[in-house]
């Protein structure tokens, strides 16, 4: 029992200084819950910290001209999501779970899922009235948030810390994102619910 709490404990825990993690690790809660109060924006940070850790940390990106640009490749995943999955498969691909984990038809349906969102949500901006399109456009945010837990998995299990207790703790930052996401939440459940 107490090799599972200090297992656990993110005090106790063996750990690796935040900034030499090869990908971004973080706890699936703290994930959900800045992910489904951002409406989602919080992937845009997400694709960003992999990419940013992943150039700091990577043996080629030392070499003059072999650095990529992190905030490019947040911006459009449309382009750089099956390169960035792929990368994290063969980081923790030592791990029986990880390197089962099939990388590509995990980016892909996250891309099918993020086209389907960004579909739904040009619908919702077209039209005055509610309609079913603002109902599938905030319950798509859930699969598309299981997406997202099921590769941070693999990233964590990579970086050895699973239940990711290196990054579980709410920042100040983390939480001016969640009170702007819950007011914004605010509104649009009232304009649900008056339409």
């Amino acid at each position: 029992m107490s090799d599972m709490l200090a297992a656990a404990s993110p005090d106790i825990h063996a750990r690796v200084a935040d900034e030499e993690l090869m990908f971004y690790v973080v706890s699936a809660r703290k994930l959900m819950v800045l992910y489904l109060v951002t409406f989602g924006v919080y992937g845009v940070y997400w694709f960003y910290k992999n990419w940013d850790r992943y150039n700091k940390n990577w043996p080629g990106a030392a070499k003059a001209g072999k650095g990529i640009w992190p905030v490019p490749r947040a911006l459009f995943p449309l382009f750089f999501t099956h390169r960035l999955f792929a990368r994290i498969k063969d980081h923790g691909s030592i791990d029986p779970r990880v390197k089962a984990w099939s990388s590509g038809w995990q980016a892909t349906v996250l891309l099918v899922l993020s086209m389907v969102s960004t579909k739904l949500n040009i619908a919702v901006g077209r039209s005055e009235e509610m309609s079913i399109a603002n109902i599938f456009s905030l319950a798509i945010l859930i699969p598309l948030a299981f997406q997202f837990l099921q590769v941070q998995e693999m990233i964590n299990i990579g970086c050895n810390d699973r239940l990711g207790v290196t990054n579980d703790r709410l920042t100040g930052a983390n939480y001016a994102w969640i009170a702007a996401g819950s007011l914004l939440w605010c509104f649009t459940i009232r304009g649900l619910l008056i339409s």
